[in-house]
């Protein structure tokens, strides 16, 4: 599945904003982010997507705004590998249907 335009538009706007990010990752990190219920195949998210995405709660709050569109309170993450700040994370599972870690 394609990225939304706004996800899009948010990844380059974060992008020329953050210098350094909170989230540690290996070469294996990458979320998936499944757009409702109805969507088996969901978005995958680079580790670099993620450094950014998943940096701050601001960062997530922007994601979930950027998901309006497709009602972020039915989405639902998948992270491989990665190690994300314990309040992001807690700012995640606020804002997504479920938050599933591998």
């Amino acid at each position: 599945m394609n990225k939304p335009p706004d996800l899009v538009q948010l990844l380059e706007d974060l992008s020329q904003e953050q210098q350094r990010s909170a989230v540690e990752t290996l070469r294996t990190s990458f979320a998936t982010l499944y757009l409702g219920n109805a969507d088996d195949k969901g978005v995958k998210l680079s580790e670099q997507e993620c450094r950014l995405l998943f940096d701050s709660r601001s960062t997530v709050r922007r994601l979930a705004d950027a998901l309006a569109n497709a009602d972020a309170a039915e989405c639902s993450l998948t992270l491989v590998d990665l190690s994300i700040p314990d309040d992001v994370r807690d700012e995640l599972e606020r804002s997504f249907a479920s938050v599933d870690e591998e």
